[in-house]
């Protein structure tokens, strides 16, 4: 038996002190001896409770009293019943943090009112928000130093961050290395209000895409061509860019194509324009779509009656639904998607109703069994229309997706999938099935109406896309056409563009100029990536003309 224990044993004072020790140890205290050193052990529950030692007892046993109750715990190897007693007490104070009341910090009240104007512009707030009482209560609390402000502080608030934050993006824009890209298109509100909202679309130095909202403005009637000039060159004028636009992207209203030659006429006397403003107007290419199958469905509209209304009697009632379901598990129609009533003013909403319909096939033909009213008929026949009006719509869909992107460049995608659409739309048109064949010939002549000489400078980039280049280009035009001859012409036209944005863009001292007079010739480069290390200020321009397609 060691000495120390002997110490423990021999006498009372010697257990209480060993007792002691032995709390302080697993509390705050770190106890040092020869042999090693024990591992410091703390807790918040040591400081809400007395410790007694073993000696007031008859069992020679520590105990811990509760400072709020009066509870006593006996003092073991851990204190683990401490612990728990320590949140449960029903006597122990609620402790509120000093931070959390009346801080003493200062509170800089210009910064205060910006960051508050920052939220109401980030989240839509309104300015009256500023002066709920609710809200300078919960200020008030969090600091004593809170002063409360009124509706119009915000707004002035708001504005002057506008006014700088405008200033920055001009100078940003005044920087830009290529040229600025811009679509415009008109809005009308509930109130029956127009609003015209005017976009950029840019490549910075880092070769980033960049679309920035310059405008949303309100333009009284009428919305002529001449309103609509005036308004966008005096937005222009403001903006300081009238002389850095590649072109505008616009919706195909009539109005719209006198507007923007106004406008190219006045940025033709400023000599402000690409090859005299050739590329200038680009066609919304998502509109485009919206026309050409809005086109075809009306061949077919007898038939999206016929589905519109067997969704509609479904959808009717929860009883309905819930039997349909039924229905559905019955016939192994297994789909997580439901069934979809679409908006007969957005067609991609009438594609997703026939793909919806078509997976509840053998439901609707349950359904008849089981729901007396339920009279419609379907045939085989016309489930197979359907599914060939799905296999028609299908690209379309895709490339109405494709062509609304925001966070990357659409111009590379253009010509491709136009391509896609017009052999398609040549497959259709001569269909066996009359419908079908109707249905395909409508679409094919709005389609020829705007895409029938596809958009040169969109085409452009699949010249410098990798994936591509000038033999996908071939192929194409050799497919839709199959004289070689024809191909070829289409071929050396769109070389012949190439070469004078070259020449256009490149710098006179390098070799950017023989090189474009050798590919205008069809020499044979390889890759044909050379082209594209003498045209980087053209592609700071191009890559941003097409990712202002959609609207």
């Amino acid at each position: 038996m060691s000495s120390q224990q002997m110490n423990v044993m021999g006498n009372d004072d010697g257990g209480s002190s060993g007792d002691e020790a032995h709390f302080a140890a697993m509390s705050t205290s770190t106890v040092r001896t020869s042999v090693q050193r024990k591992r410091q052990r703390t807790s918040k529950a040591c400081e809400t409770f007395t410790f007694i030692p073993g000696n007031q007892f008859a069992d020679n046993i520590s105990r811990a009293q509760c400072k709020n109750c009066p509870k006593l715990y006996v003092v073991g190897k851990g204190i683990s019943n401490l612990t728990r007693h320590s949140f449960k007490c029903i006597g122990r104070a609620i402790e509120v943090p000093v931070s959390n009341v009346g801080s003493s910090k200062a509170i800089d009240q210009n910064r205060f009112k910006e960051l508050m104007a920052m939220a109401i512009i980030k989240h839509g707030y309104e300015f009256a928000m500023v002066e709920h009482g609710g809200l300078q209560d919960v200020m008030a609390y969090l600091n004593d130093d809170f002063k409360s402000f009124t509706r119009n502080t915000a707004k002035s608030h708001c504005l002057k961050i506008h006014k700088r934050e405008k200033e920055k993006l001009k100078t940003i824009l005044s920087k830009v290395p290529g040229r600025l890209c811009l679509t415009c298109d008109l809005w009308t509100s509930c109130a029956t209000e127009g609003y015209l909202c005017l976009t950029v679309h840019y490549v910075d130095f880092e070769w980033r895409l960049n679309t920035k909202i310059l405008n949303f403005c309100h333009i009284p009637p009428p919305h002529s061509a001449i309103v609509l000039f005036l308004a966008i060159y005096d937005l222009l004028k403001e903006w300081q860019i009238e002389k850095k636009i590649f072109s505008i992207t616009l919706d195909n209203a009539r109005c719209n194509d006198v507007m923007q030659s106004l406008l190219i006429d006045k940025l033709k006397e400023d000599d402000a324009l690409v090859c005299d403003g050739e590329y200038f107007h680009i066609r919304c290419g998502a509109h485009i779509l919206n026309l050409i199958v809005n086109e075809g469905l009306k061949q077919i509209r007898a038939l999206i009656d016929v589905i519109r209304e067997w969704v509609k009697y479904v959808k009717g009632s929860e009883s309905r639904m819930i039997v349909f379901e039924d229905c559905a598990k019955r016939s192994n129609c297994l789909s997580s998607k439901g069934l979809w009533l679409d908006c007969p003013t957005r067609w991609n909403s009438t594609y997703m109703m026939l793909e919806r319909a078509e997976l509840y096939r053998r439901a609707f033909q349950h359904l008849k069994l089981v729901d007396r009213n339920f009279d419609r008929f379907s045939s085989d026949v016309e489930w197979e229309k359907i599914k060939k009006i799905k296999k028609i719509l299908k690209p379309f869909d895709d490339i109405t997706n494709l062509f609304s992107g925001v966070h990357y460049p659409t111009s590379n995608l253009y010509f491709c999938n136009v391509w896609r659409i017009q052999m398609r739309l040549m497959e259709a048109s001569k269909s066996m099935d009359s419908d079908i064949r109707n249905m395909g010939l409508a679409m094919k002549q709005k389609f020829d109406k705007y895409w029938d000489s596809y958009s040169m400078i969109l085409s452009v980039a699949v010249v410098f896309d990798p994936r591509y280049k000038m033999d996908s280009v071939r192929f194409c035009y050799e497919k839709l056409y199959g004289d070689n001859d024809v191909a070829k012409e289409k071929c050396c036209e769109l070389r012949g563009k190439i070469c004078d944005l070259l020449k256009l863009y490149g710098d006179p001292t390098d070799q950017s100029q023989s090189l474009a007079e050798d590919f205008a010739e069809d020499v044979d480069y390889g890759d044909d990536m050379d082209v594209s290390k003498h045209a980087s200020h053209f592609l700071c321009s191009f890559s941003c003309a097409t990712c202002a397609c959609p609207c």
